[in-house]
């Protein structure tokens, strides 16, 4: 983790910061009231800090596989696949769950379910993968 510096930590929280504004709208949409927004918020900033913690392991392991021509280079690929990841798990979650009955009449609670699962899967498998198996 030598090779991150503050410059990457603080670019890394911005555009996370900026990504999670279509899901908060998404919220919104879906009928979050103001009694549901301690937890959407705090649902909210978890995934800000998992998210921020992905791309700080993935600018680790790209900085000793690749070669940087910029600066900036490694924490914005780093940002971008954290995105991808997590925006693909996500809407893949809600989505398949939406019409369970389960979550019929219960959106806001789906919405923090699958914004929690979709931070935890990555962080489990950079977990399994990175411990050493006999």
């Amino acid at each position: 983790m030598e090779r991150i510096k503050l410059s990457d930590i603080s670019l890394v929280i911005f555009i996370i910061f900026i990504s999670q504004v279509p899901q908060a709208y998404i919220v919104v949409e879906i009928g979050a009231t103001i009694k549901d927004e301690l937890v959407v918020l705090t649902s909210i900033l978890l995934t800000i800090l998992g998210m921020v913690i992905i791309s700080l392991i993935i600018i680790d392991y790209l900085r000793q596989r690749i070669l940087e021509k910029h600066s900036i280079q490694t924490p914005l690929l780093a940002v971008t696949i954290t995105i991808m990841i997590q925006y693909l798990l996500f809407v893949w979650i809600l989505s398949e769950l939406s019409g369970h009955i389960l979550f019929r009449e219960r959106m806001v609670e789906l919405f923090v379910f699958s914004q929690m699962l979709s931070i935890l899967i990555p962080l489990a498998s950079i977990a399994f993968m990175s411990s050493e198996q006999i």
